[in-house]
Parts: structure tokens; C-alpha cells; sequence
């Protein structure tokens, strides 16, 4: 389906830059998975989450609370987990990568005692992975009808050629 309109007004000049994805099957079976471990790691004690903290990542990857600041203040109102959910390891071992993008390319740390965390979290991120992908499709035939040579660049930049999805 041409959705071109649509991500034209979403995206115009007038838009918010918000589109809604709605329909996408087993969505919510897969939702229904991940958030009560969500809860669970949330639950973890400070002393079990700490092991899952990684500052070489610039807390990118793994747990995270209280590292960015709110009105100059450090932000304890929530914690997030960040992991790849596409590869266990970005840099594909390469350490002059991991040197050089340190917060997109650690490999994922997932929570011993949340052995289903990691897969409820893959299926919910691939998930909406493949959701975007009809999205910027379209946003590049946007783009390509305005600029002509753009072809699909942001797909390529996106689905393509690029292993950091945190």
C-alpha cells in the first residue's frame, strides 16, 4: 500500500514528524512476554543491577539509572536496559571498532537471574524492526520524489549497512 500521503503529512512542513504503526500481528502476545520481565529486572536489587551497568558503553548497553541529568540532577525517576537486539556483538570482535564507537558496539549484557529477558526483548525489538521497515520505505520514495538520486538510502543507512540498534 502507498502510504506516501500519509508520511508526507506526517513529515511536510506541517507535521508532527509521528507516525502511527498500528496492525502488527502477534504484537501483543509478544508485549505480554516482555514486560513482566521488564518489571523483574526493574525489581533487581541496586547491588544486581550495578553488575549490569557499563560504563565503558557510556551506560548504552545493559542497565541504567540516575546517568543522565534532569534539571541538572541525576534522573532516578527511571531506569532503562539497552541491548542490541539484532547482534550479540556489533563490532563482530573487532576492537578498533569498539574503541572507536564504544556505546553502540559493546556486546549485549543480559540479567542471569532473567534467563526469558533476552529473548522476550529480541522478539519485541524485531518485532518492531521489521515494523519500520515499510515506514522508511516510504519516507525514502518521500524524499526520492523531491530529490531525485536519493533512491534508498535511508533504508540502506538503516536495514542495510548499519549493526548498531540499541
Amino acid at each position: 500500500k502507498d502510504l506516501t500521503a500519509e508520511v508526507a503529512r506526517a513529515f511536510g512542513p506541517s507535521g508532527l514528524g509521528i507516525c502511527a504503526v498500528r496492525g502488527i500481528p502477534n504484537l501483543q502476545e509478544i508485549r505480554q512476554k516482555l514486560l513482566p520481565q521488564a518489571r523483574e529486572l526493574a525489581l533487581l536489587s541496586p547491588e544486581k543491577l550495578a553488575r549490569y551497568e557499563l560504563p565503558e558503553a557510556q551506560y548504552c548497553t545493559g542497565w541504567s539509572r540516575g546517568r543522565e541529568k534532569f534539571k541538572g540532577k541525576p534522573d532516578l525517576a527511571k531506569g532503562s536496559f539497552y541491548a542490541n537486539p539484532l547482534f550479540e556483538d556489533p563490532a563482530d570482535g573487532d576492537e578498533a571498532i569498539r574503541a572507536k564507537y564504544p556505546w553502540g558496539t559493546c556486546r549485549n549484557v543480559w540479567p542471569e537471574e532473567l534467563p526469558e529477558l533476552a529473548q522476550a526483548f529480541k522478539d519485541m525489538a524485531r518485532l518492531m524492526y521489521e515494523a519500520a521497515k515499510p515506514l522508511v520505505r516510504q519516507c525514502d520514495l518521500l524524499v526520492e520524489a523531491q530529490h531525485l538520486g536519493h533512491g534508498q538510502k535511508l533504508f540502506e543507512a538503516t536495514f542495510t549497512n548499519s549493526r548498531m540498534c540499541s
